[in-house]
């Protein structure tokens, strides 16, 4: 929560769910990663928030 508190989102299930599923897969949780997160889960709001953060957590491995 406090991290939502301090990227500046709302404090929901939906993302809270979004930060918990971000520090499964052990990507960071700061106010950009947050962010975009948020943003991409708000532009594809008929997809599941879990696979939206697999995927892109995903994405970031490939990149490395």
């Amino acid at each position: 929560m406090d991290a939502l508190k301090s990227a500046g989102l709302p404090v929901d299930g939906i993302n809270l769910s979004m930060v918990n599923k971000m520090m499964e897969e052990q990507m960071p949780i700061d106010k950009t990663s947050l962010n975009q997160m948020y943003q991409l889960v708000q532009d594809n709001k008929d997809i599941n928030v879990t696979t939206l953060v697999v995927s892109k957590g995903l994405e970031l491995k490939l990149i490395r």
